[in-house]
């Protein structure tokens, strides 16, 4: 008796500790609340952990992102069954993490279920249009190098000083050689430890639609050296800012 009780209770435990329940996000604020309820009641039934969100879709259709884990396939069908009952259907996209600032992505273990109704229309902002005026300056963003192996940065101030980065190295060590610069409507000059370097100053912009079908005009100033100069002075760098609708 005694070792069919401890028996049990050995599988209990392990049964219940070896669980890990996969979280669903629920993003369906646009849904009637009786539709939220009972999607939300059935993925609770099959041993989803659901919390219900308020952010808006990152593209106005029905998606489910996620990042691969064990037992995804499994998690990513039934969900479909789920929400095709209801009468919903879902694209799925793989949404590798990369801690960039407002988009919308999920760890291993969680996936967002972002759902609208039928012919929903968000609402739409004026058409974006490319600026009169262009919206940078040398100083606004820093310049990144484009055709190195390393990741070389210009810091540019309104002061007059330069900064010459090598990201590569460590935070405190980061800053190669310091200096001053100057500008006029063509170029950009520094003159860092004695040398001076030239480059052919470019602004341009380039519209396109992003991955979430949004609306996108990039502003950039491109600079090219005009000479052959070490490294990191020889390198390509720009700068760029974007707005989207």
């Amino acid at each position: 008796m005694i070792k069919t009780l401890i028996l049990c209770f050995f599988l209990l435990f392990f049964g219940l500790s070896g669980c890990s329940r996969t979280i669903v996000h629920l993003h369906a604020d646009k849904l009637t609340t009786a539709e939220q309820k009972a999607i939300r009641a059935e993925l609770q039934a099959q041993g989803f952990v659901v919390e219900r969100q308020h952010n808006e879709p990152p593209a106005y259709r029905n998606l489910i992102l996620y990042t691969p884990h064990d037992g995804i396939d499994n998690d990513l069908n039934t969900i479909d069954t789920i929400l095709a009952a209801h009468g919903f259907s879902a694209d799925h996209r793989y949404t590798p993490p990369s801690k960039q600032l407002g988009k919308h992505e999920y760890t291993a273990g969680n996936i967002g279920v972002y759902l609208i109704p039928a012919g929903f229309q968000p609402y739409t902002s004026p058409a974006l249009q490319v600026r009169n005026t262009f919206p940078i300056t040398e100083t606004d963003a820093d310049f990144i190098s484009t055709d190195c192996d390393k990741e070389y940065v210009y810091e540019l101030f309104d002061d007059g000083r330069a900064i010459a980065n090598d990201f590569s190295l460590p935070v405190g060590e980061a800053a190669l050689a310091t200096g001053r610069w100057q500008s006029n409507e063509e170029s950009v000059t520094l003159n860092i430890e004695g040398k001076q370097f030239q480059y052919k100053k470019t602004r341009f912009h380039r519209e396109y639609a992003n991955e979430y079908s949004d609306h996108v005009i990039s502003y950039y100033i491109l600079l090219e050296p005009e000479g052959y100069y070490e490294l990191p002075f020889g390198c390509t760098f720009k700068s760029s800012f974007s707005e989207a609708t």
